[in-house]
């Protein structure tokens, strides 16, 4: 949708315009979502858990509300509450990188990095091709010194996706942990 493209390139002024043109009718717990997750890149954070409580009363077993609930939560230091909402959000969606990607973000707010780490990897071998998924593999992989497998998985994610802020931002900290200013 227009919404979605404007949303992924980062213009939340096109996005707000695009969802404001979806019809009532049509505003499920999918536009929801993107709206929250619009709200929260414009750091609207209140409105966001308004929505994606809002997509949760429109659909109970949305994986994805659960995940954008639970970065929300560690964002928050809400750790406790991060970590039930990633776990219910990987029951729910477990093919979902998103859900994984939270998962990860909730066990590192609760001081369990080798369990995020694992959970990252599992989601590695079977999205392969997922760029987000291998540069927060590379994060994790820093934060546990293994300066060799937070290179190789950053150059893996940009690799993917070289385009993406995030995976040259975690390329350029595995160089900078290694102490390789050029």
């Amino acid at each position: 949708s227009e919404a979605a493209n404007c949303a992924a390139n980062g213009n939340n002024a096109c996005a707000f315009a695009a969802l404001d043109k979806i019809p009532q009718a049509q505003r499920d717990a999918e536009y929801l979502l993107l709206r929250s997750t619009v709200l929260l890149s414009a750091g609207r954070v209140d409105e966001a858990r308004t929505e994606i409580d809002a997509a949760l009363q429109k659909d109970a077993n949305s994986g994805a509300a659960y995940a954008l609930r639970a970065v929300i939560a560690v964002a928050l230091n809400e750790n406790e509450a991060a970590l039930a909402d990633a776990r219910r959000a990987v029951e729910l969606s477990p093919q979902s990188a998103a859900a994984t990607i939270a998962l990860s973000y909730a066990l590192q707010a609760n001081l369990q990095l080798a369990p995020a780490r694992a959970a990252l990897l599992e989601l590695v071998e079977l999205q392969p091709e997922d760029a987000l998924a291998w540069a927060r593999l590379a994060e994790l992989h820093l934060m546990l010194g293994n300066l060799k497998e937070a290179n190789a998985a950053a150059e893996r994610a940009v690799a993917l996706q070289p385009g993406l802020g995030r995976t040259q931002s975690v390329l350029g900290f595995t160089a900078l942990a290694a102490i390789d200013t050029a």
